[in-house]
């Protein structure tokens, strides 16, 4: 199978610096479980040239792979731990033409 994605998400926070290694910590965390899981080529955090963003950056064979992987108790456990601790996030999902 090829490892093209038809989905790549990218999530972008501002985590205040109080709880910034924190969230890193389960930002990664977060990452590494996409990777182990059936549909994502990869994933990984990044930090951005433009501004302080953290961004997760993930890659999905199709939306479906996605949408199961944001369904489990364990992620959604997470995700919302990564919103308590980094504020605002701004998501996008780009889709392959």
């Amino acid at each position: 199978m090829a490892e093209h994605a038809e989905l790549v998400h990218v999530s972008r926070y501002h985590p205040d610096s109080q709880h910034r290694d924190r969230f890193l910590e389960v930002a990664k965390s977060v990452s590494a479980e996409s990777r182990s899981t059936v549909g994502c080529f990869g994933a990984q955090v990044c930090t951005s040239s433009l501004d302080d963003a953290v961004v997760v950056i993930s890659r999905w064979d199709r939306p479906a792979s996605l949408t199961r992987w944001l369904e489990d108790a364990r992620v959604g456990s997470l995700a919302g731990e990564m919103s308590t601790l980094g504020g605002e996030m701004e998501s996008e999902e780009l889709r392959s033409l």
